[in-house]
This record gives structure tokens, C-alpha cells and sequence, in this order.
């Protein structure tokens, strides 16, 4: 079943850093796909994007996982 994690590319320091709580998301972030948040839909995950991107402007994304 595919799942959703959301996260950002930090390219200066050359990372990508994933969305691991939900209460705390822009404190609490990893850098293992593993431990990333998983969201059962695509719109849950893209609805998480967008509070993401009022609190930063990073380039958040959406990236599906098997």
C-alpha cells in the first residue's frame, strides 16, 4: 500500500529533512525516510504542505513510498 511522507531538500547543507510529528512538524525532523510521518493519502500529505509553507517558505514536497 503506498504512503506519503512530506519533506524538503535543505541544499546547502545537501539533505533532505522529512516531517517525522504531527503536533510539532516544523520542529521535528528527520532525515530518515524511516522515521518520516506517513500519510495514507496524497491529499492528507499535500494539506500538510500547505500549513508547512505558511509557517516557511521551504519547497516542501510530497513523496510517495512503497
Amino acid at each position: 500500500m503506498t504512503k506519503y511522507i512530506v519533506g524538503y531538500n535543505a541544499a546547502k547543507l545537501k539533505v533532505k529533512w522529512y516531517v517525522s510529528n504531527i503536533n510539532n512538524p516544523m520542529q521535528k525532523l528527520t532525515n530518515a525516510k524511516s522515521e518520516a510521518l506517513k500519510f495514507d493519502t496524497s491529499e492528507v500529505a499535500s494539506a500538510m504542505v500547505k500549513h508547512l509553507k505558511m509557517i516557511r517558505q521551504y519547497d516542501w514536497t510530497v513523496e510517495e513510498i512503497k
